[in-house]
């Protein structure tokens, strides 16, 4: 018996934290984890985390969604630009240089300068966009999630 209580008090020696790495075959009983969890995370502060978590996830969710339409809009006003200033050139009423045109397109959405825009510029853009929309919010990763998923959903 006394063998038996000095392994369950050497099993329940001073936790750090509710995520204690522990052997599997050695788990905590209910009443020591309620009692690990009271003594590392009072209960406001839990209910503070997951209402930063869904504020930053709601807000995350509604950038991704306006990014989406956003881009479309972008993409439909820049894909009529292109046919107008197509037929006006067709017709004689101007004249492009699509090779200037391009050069300077390409030298603006090359963040990395290295000649060429790729999946690295794009990496670039990607985190330079969600470093400024991340700025200041209580919770980053709520937000980066939920702007995945209003991208993908919205």
């Amino acid at each position: 018996m006394e063998q038996r209580k000095a392994a369950t008090a050497a099993t329940r020696a001073a936790p750090t934290g509710v995520f204690d790495a522990r052997p599997v075959d050695q788990p905590l009983a209910r009443a020591d984890a309620a009692a690990d969890l009271a003594t590392t995370n009072d209960s406001s502060s839990a209910v503070i985390t997951m209402t930063q978590v869904s504020f930053g996830g709601l807000c995350g969710w509604c950038a991704g969604m306006a990014g989406k339409h956003i881009g479309k809009t972008a993409a439909v006003a820049l894909g009529t630009g292109f046919i107008a200033l197509q037929l006006l050139s067709y017709n004689g009423y101007v004249s492009v240089n699509w090779q200037k045109m391009e050069a300077d397109v390409m030298g603006a959405l090359d963040l990395n300068k290295d000649g060429k825009v790729d999946q690295e510029d794009l990496r670039s853009w990607f985190k330079k966009g969600m470093k400024i929309c991340q700025y200041n919010m209580p919770s980053s990763a709520g937000f980066a999630g939920g702007f995945v998923m209003g991208v993908r959903y919205g």
